[in-house]
Protein backbone atom coordinates (compact mmCIF):
# COMPACT_ATOMS: atom_id res chain seq x y z
CA UNK A 1 0.00 0.00 0.00
CA UNK A 2 1.60 3.67 -1.09
CA UNK A 3 -0.18 5.66 1.39
CA UNK A 4 1.87 3.55 3.91
CA UNK A 5 4.84 3.34 2.88
CA UNK A 6 4.60 7.25 2.30
CA UNK A 7 3.48 7.74 5.97
CA UNK A 8 6.29 5.60 7.30
CA UNK A 9 9.15 7.57 4.95
CA UNK A 10 7.54 10.88 6.61
CA UNK A 11 7.15 9.93 10.11
CA UNK A 12 11.03 8.33 9.53
CA UNK A 13 12.43 11.96 8.31
CA UNK A 14 10.66 13.57 11.03
CA UNK A 15 12.02 11.65 13.52
CA UNK A 16 15.56 11.62 12.23
CA UNK A 17 15.35 15.44 12.76
CA UNK A 18 15.73 14.61 16.81
CA UNK A 19 18.05 11.58 15.84
CA UNK A 20 20.35 13.45 14.12
CA UNK A 21 20.79 15.95 16.91
CA UNK A 22 22.05 12.55 19.04
CA UNK A 23 23.92 11.41 16.42
CA UNK A 24 25.95 14.90 16.45
CA UNK A 25 26.39 14.67 20.69
CA UNK A 26 27.47 11.09 20.11
CA UNK A 27 30.20 11.62 17.86
CA UNK A 28 31.34 14.47 19.60
CA UNK A 29 31.51 12.30 22.52
CA UNK A 30 33.43 9.55 20.82
CA UNK A 31 35.04 10.72 17.85
CA UNK A 32 35.46 14.27 19.40
CA UNK A 33 34.14 16.51 16.53
CA UNK A 34 31.03 17.35 15.80
CA UNK A 35 29.29 16.49 12.20
CA UNK A 36 27.63 19.12 10.20
CA UNK A 37 23.75 18.76 10.87
CA UNK A 38 22.96 17.20 7.29
CA UNK A 39 25.81 15.06 7.62
CA UNK A 40 24.30 13.88 10.76
CA UNK A 41 20.78 14.05 9.23
CA UNK A 42 21.79 11.81 6.26
CA UNK A 43 23.42 9.05 8.31
CA UNK A 44 20.48 8.53 10.91
CA UNK A 45 17.73 8.77 7.37
CA UNK A 46 20.29 6.31 5.67
CA UNK A 47 20.54 4.16 8.88
CA UNK A 48 16.85 3.75 9.16
CA UNK A 49 16.11 3.39 5.42
CA UNK A 50 18.85 0.34 5.92
CA UNK A 51 16.44 -0.93 8.67
CA UNK A 52 13.71 -0.85 6.67
CA UNK A 53 14.72 -2.40 3.86
CA UNK A 54 16.79 -5.29 6.03
CA UNK A 55 13.93 -6.57 8.16
CA UNK A 56 11.97 -7.65 4.85
CA UNK A 57 15.09 -9.37 3.55
CA UNK A 58 15.68 -10.56 6.95
CA UNK A 59 12.18 -12.00 7.36
CA UNK A 60 12.21 -13.39 3.41
CA UNK A 61 15.34 -15.42 4.44
CA UNK A 62 13.56 -16.67 7.89
CA UNK A 63 15.59 -14.48 10.56
CA UNK A 64 13.12 -13.15 13.23
CA UNK A 65 10.91 -16.22 13.81
CA UNK A 66 12.29 -17.19 16.82
CA UNK A 67 13.38 -15.57 20.00
CA UNK A 68 17.22 -16.11 18.74
CA UNK A 69 16.35 -15.08 15.69
CA UNK A 70 14.57 -11.94 16.52
CA UNK A 71 17.97 -11.09 18.52
CA UNK A 72 20.02 -11.53 15.77
CA UNK A 73 18.19 -9.60 13.21
CA UNK A 74 17.94 -6.68 15.69
CA UNK A 75 21.79 -7.21 16.16
CA UNK A 76 22.28 -7.49 12.12
CA UNK A 77 20.15 -4.07 11.98
CA UNK A 78 22.12 -2.51 14.36
CA UNK A 79 25.44 -3.22 12.99
CA UNK A 80 23.93 -2.10 9.38
CA UNK A 81 23.21 1.44 10.95
CA UNK A 82 26.73 1.43 12.70
CA UNK A 83 28.70 0.99 9.43
CA UNK A 84 26.65 3.44 7.87
CA UNK A 85 27.78 5.48 10.92
CA UNK A 86 31.57 4.37 10.53
CA UNK A 87 31.75 5.24 6.81
CA UNK A 88 29.36 8.55 7.01
CA UNK A 89 30.59 10.51 9.93
CA UNK A 90 34.18 12.14 8.60
CA UNK A 91 36.64 13.72 11.10
CA UNK A 92 37.58 16.84 9.03
CA UNK A 93 41.42 15.66 9.62
CA UNK A 94 41.07 12.08 9.80
CA UNK A 95 38.20 10.60 7.62
CA UNK A 96 35.68 8.29 8.24
CA UNK A 97 35.11 7.01 11.99
CA UNK A 98 35.12 3.55 11.33
CA UNK A 99 33.16 0.88 12.30
CA UNK A 100 34.08 0.46 16.08
CA UNK A 101 33.32 4.59 16.55
CA UNK A 102 30.30 4.04 14.47
CA UNK A 103 28.93 1.10 17.02
CA UNK A 104 29.40 3.54 19.88
CA UNK A 105 27.75 6.02 17.86
CA UNK A 106 24.63 3.67 18.05
CA UNK A 107 24.82 2.82 20.96
CA UNK A 108 24.65 6.09 22.27
CA UNK A 109 21.63 6.87 20.15
CA UNK A 110 19.85 3.73 21.12
CA UNK A 111 20.16 4.15 25.09
CA UNK A 112 18.59 8.05 24.35
CA UNK A 113 16.06 7.43 22.54
CA UNK A 114 15.14 4.42 25.05
CA UNK A 115 15.23 6.45 27.55
CA UNK A 116 13.46 9.47 26.23
CA UNK A 117 10.59 7.32 24.52
CA UNK A 118 10.69 5.78 28.08
CA UNK A 119 10.21 9.09 29.54
CA UNK A 120 7.71 10.40 27.02
CA UNK A 121 5.65 6.95 27.89
CA UNK A 122 5.75 7.53 31.64
CA UNK A 123 4.36 11.26 31.21
CA UNK A 124 1.56 10.05 29.45
CA UNK A 125 0.37 7.57 31.61
CA UNK A 126 1.23 10.20 34.70
CA UNK A 127 -1.16 12.31 33.23
CA UNK A 128 -4.17 10.06 32.44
Amino acid sequence: KMGGIGAQILFGAVVTLFTALIVQFATNKVAGFKPAYRIAYLASFLGLVAAFVTAPIMAIAGIGRSGLGMTLGLLIIFLVGSALYGWLLKHPSTGSIGIRKGILVSLIQLVAVTVLVGGVMLLFSLLK
